[in-house]
């Protein structure tokens, strides 16, 4: 949260907002609240907080309520800011809770994002895209040099999801279509580059999160060159075109095409 003063007074156009926010695209620009959370949480622990789930850009809803989350006040539209915490807006209107009018999926991304919380420290980048690799390749979305069947899983893809349920998150037809969207997620540096369309894959390919981290493939490529055994190729080596190699172990990027 960020309230920028000058002379005492607030800058107006940074009462409610999240301070960097690095991720934009799965971040949201304003703050997010439950007004049955500020009760509950005025209850049980004397004061209202924020809380950190309700703060992604495409959960719209509160998961534990099913109500409508909020910005601005439903009575007079006056952004929120610190004043939601004391169980009014500034112009003193009470809080009103909307039952939500979203999907299911948006509900059951939100599940998914709570397994993600409670085994976070479980969890590594390398693990996770070792078991994106193996539900890729149990599909049938890799080939055998590596490659993703792209145009397959971009078709598959589009098919199990609805044009809401993409809207719903942000997303569109149009940007899964293109063809860096998934090469990104499958092949790049950063798996929360667009966490939306991350946990909507693993959904795709594994049923939910929890499957996805549990349910383990194996993940191999055949040798392409035969079993062996193989011909020294070391013009230095005394076996030098003699077939004495008959182990072979094969590093390999996973990360990158090959």
């Amino acid at each position: 949260m960020n309230e920028i003063r000058d002379g005492g007074k607030i800058d107006e156009s940074y009462v409610g907002k999240l301070a960097g926010n690095k991720y934009g695209k799965c971040i949201a620009g304003d703050i997010k609240l439950c007004s049955c959370c500020l009760e509950e949480d005025k209850k049980y622990f004397g004061s209202a907080y924020i809380h950190l789930e309700h703060q992604f850009a495409f959960v719209h809803d509160c998961n534990k309520h099913s109500v409508k989350l909020f910005t601005h006040c439903y009575t007079c539209g006056d952004k929120l800011g610190y004043s939601a915490l004391e169980g009014t807006c500034r112009q003193g209107h009470a809080l009103i809770a909307i039952n939500s009018e979203h999907s299911n999926l948006n509900r059951e991304i939100q599940k998914d994002l709570e397994t993600l919380y409670k085994n976070h420290e479980q969890l590594s980048v390398d693990f996770l895209r070792q078991r994106l690799f193996e539900h890729l390749n149990a599909r049938g979305y890799l080939s055998l040099n590596g490659k993703t069947q792209r145009k397959l899983l971009v078709q598959d893809f589009l098919n199990y999801y609805s044009l809401n349920d993409l809207s719903s998150l942000g997303l569109s037809s149009v940007y899964i279509n293109q063809k860096s969207t998934f090469e990104k997620i499958i092949w790049g540096d950063s798996l929360v580059i667009n966490l939306p369309l991350v946990l909507l894959l693993i959904r795709f390919l594994s049923g939910n999160f929890e499957n996805f981290i549990t349910l383990s493939y194996p993940y191999s490529m055949k040798v392409p060159f035969g079993i062996g055994p193989w011909q020294c190729e070391n013009e230095n080596c005394p076996d030098f075109k003699e077939f004495v190699i008959d182990k072979c172990v094969r590093f390999e990027d996973k990360y990158k095409k090959l």
